[in-house]
């Protein structure tokens, strides 16, 4: 990648590709240069570069607030980008923000993201905002339907049934997901 980086230092695959290989290494400093430098460049790779950055920015510097910026500022250069949309979602569920992540995930559904994760997290952003149970109960539903066995939503879905009174289903659940 450094050749083509001699060649083109504003080759924004090259610049992203490094900054994996960086990462890989534990040059860490040295990576989130090329990051950044791959995210201020125009291009075909923009979207993967931001997807990249914004999970090494979460993953190896533990940075959530940076990583959503990158994702928001990706979305403004790529805004047919489903991907940077629900990654931007779940930073605004994980900071709290439920309206903020309800209104990138109906972006992200007019924009095809991926449906399953886009219905799991309008769920969980469904019940962080305190929407009506009726309505958390038909999101959990919805993503249980796409997701079966997955225990987290179960035991969602059977809190808010609890809530609601309806404590043979929620046992249920209950059981189900152990």
């Amino acid at each position: 990648y450094r050749r083509a980086l001699a060649i083109n230092p504003n080759h924004i695959n090259a610049l992203g590709n490094l900054a994996l290989v960086l990462a890989a290494r534990g040059e860490l400093d040295e990576a989130e240069a090329c990051f950044r430098a791959a995210v201020r460049t125009p291009g075909s790779g923009h979207e993967n570069a931001s997807w990249n950055y914004a999970n090494f920015l979460i993953r190896r510097k533990g940075d959530r607030q940076t990583a959503a910026d990158v994702l928001k500022q990706g979305i403004a250069a790529n805004p047919d980008s489903g991907r940077l949309m629900v990654g931007y979602a779940e930073e605004m569920i994980l900071a709290r923000r439920p309206d903020d992540a309800l209104a990138a995930l109906n972006t992200a559904r007019e924009k095809g993201a991926n449906q399953e994760q886009v219905e799991v997290d309008h769920a969980y952003a469904l019940q962080l905002s305190g929407a009506p149970p009726i309505d958390c109960i038909a999101a959990y539903r919805t993503a249980l339907s796409l997701r079966p066995n997955d225990a987290s939503l179960q035991l969602n879905l059977a809190q808010v049934l609890y809530l609601q009174g309806d404590v043979e289903q929620a046992s249920s659940l209950l059981r189900a997901s152990l």
